[in-house]
């Protein structure tokens, strides 16, 4: 067999659709609570709300939308309140599953909507471009084949729960990306050389511990410069650690104390970030694992009810 007939085989083998179907529940969930929270105050826009900051006209808003998109109008309060409930809706439709391909092509044509229309939002968080790229590849993958309304809907058709490789190498692959290509984006002297941005993120007012000695250690030159050596070395390499099995459960622990570091002591404006990391991470575990996962819960709760007394 050719090199390509051995890759064509590889992405069209039959795999178990319930780790797909469980990130489909995971970015679905997050990017509901995206929609939740351009309704409430966060500390990027000062304590104000987001969509008022942003996307709502007013005497002191500047307009700032990405090259090639000054075409799109910013649509007048009424509708952009609209989009964005309309938004939750379809983050919590693509979540279960129910009129699945509708809610997903909604989700990313008003998600890219907000995206681009508003560049002052969306130039530094560029995770907000993941969960743009991940909206647009839902659109086409068979997420819904396992655990969705869709399919409980359609209970005459055949069970089929199977997908092919294909869709899981796609997401592993788009994730291998950004982490590798946010380590190379670090590779520059500010990062390298003054450890900065970390230094500056570290010397801010709500960067502080409790534990005096503690607190002093995170506030020193050297604390920053091994977060920034840190997070370089994760990016460039986390990927490849989580696509090897072996070192797999390991990247799943460095992700866990990566995104733990950045939402807890760094940042206090990254949202809903270090979820998206932590849960897009288990595409990387064995396509099955929603489905090991509940029969050990059912084992073990068969187990704990088998172990008790009999009523008399």
């Amino acid at each position: 067999m050719t090199l390509e007939g051995r890759v064509a085989s590889y992405l069209s083998t039959s795999v178990n659709g319930a780790s797909l179907a469980a990130l489909r529940f995971f970015f679905g969930m997050i990017m509901a609570l995206e929609a939740f929270s351009l309704f409430r105050p966060s500390e990027s826009t000062s304590g104000q709300i987001m969509l008022e900051t942003y996307f709502i006209k007013n005497a002191k808003h500047i307009h700032f939308p990405y090259s090639g998109f000054e075409w799109l109008p910013l649509l007048p309060a009424t509708y952009i309140y609209a989009m964005v409930i309309t938004l939750g809706l379809a983050g919590v439709f693509v979540a279960t599953g129910f009129l699945y391909r509708i809610s997903a092509v909604l989700l990313f044509f008003i998600w890219g909507y907000l995206y681009v229309v508003e560049s002052t939002r969306t130039y530094w968080m560029s995770y907000y471009y993941l969960e743009l790229l991940l909206a647009f590849l839902l659109i086409w993958l068979p997420a819904a084949r396992c655990f969705s309304v869709d399919k409980l809907l359609k209970r005459n058709q055949p069970n089929i729960r199977e997908i092919p490789f294909w869709p899981i190498v796609v997401i592993r692959g788009q994730l291998v990306i950004t982490y590798f290509y946010a380590g190379v984006a670090k590779l520059n002297l500010d990062w390298i050389q003054q450890a900065q941005p970390v230094k500056y993120f570290l010397s801010q007012a709500h960067v502080s511990v409790s534990i005096p000695l503690i607190d002093r250690l995170i506030h020193t030159s050297s604390f920053a410069f091994f977060l920034s050596y840190s997070g370089l070395i994760f990016d460039l390499s986390i990927g490849f650690i989580l696509l090897v099995r072996r070192t797999r459960w390991i990247g799943l622990a460095l992700m866990l104390v990566f995104h733990s570091t950045n939402s807890l002591l760094l940042f206090n404006d990254l949202l809903w970030f270090p979820l998206l990391g932590i849960t897009t991470a288990t595409i990387f575990l064995d396509p099955d694992w929603p489905d090991s996962l509940l029969d050990r819960i059912k084992r073990t709760s068969t187990n704990q009810l088998g172990s008790l007394p009999p009523t008399k």
